[in-house]
């Protein structure tokens, strides 16, 4: 029997990031996480998640933030 299978979804929207929980909950049989930074994203890696959905602009968090192209990197 494979493990839970993860997605991730990382954006600062709230609303964005759990509409897009809510669908993809209903048409996978994937475990979807909510994180609203690149840094809370990066810490839970252990978890090791197929799929990455990666906001491409984060304006709603701090600009102390990671932007990006540190998270992919």
């Amino acid at each position: 029997m494979k493990g839970v299978r993860n997605i991730f979804v990382v954006d600062d929207d709230n609303t964005q990031a759990m509409m897009l929980q809510d669908y993809l909950s209903k048409y996978s049989t994937f475990t979807v996480h909510i994180y609203n930074s690149g840094e809370e994203c990066l810490s839970h890696m252990d978890l090791k998640p197929e799929i990455i959905f990666l906001d491409y602009y984060f304006d709603k968090v701090p600009n102390s933030t990671m932007n990006v192209i540190s998270i992919l990197k």
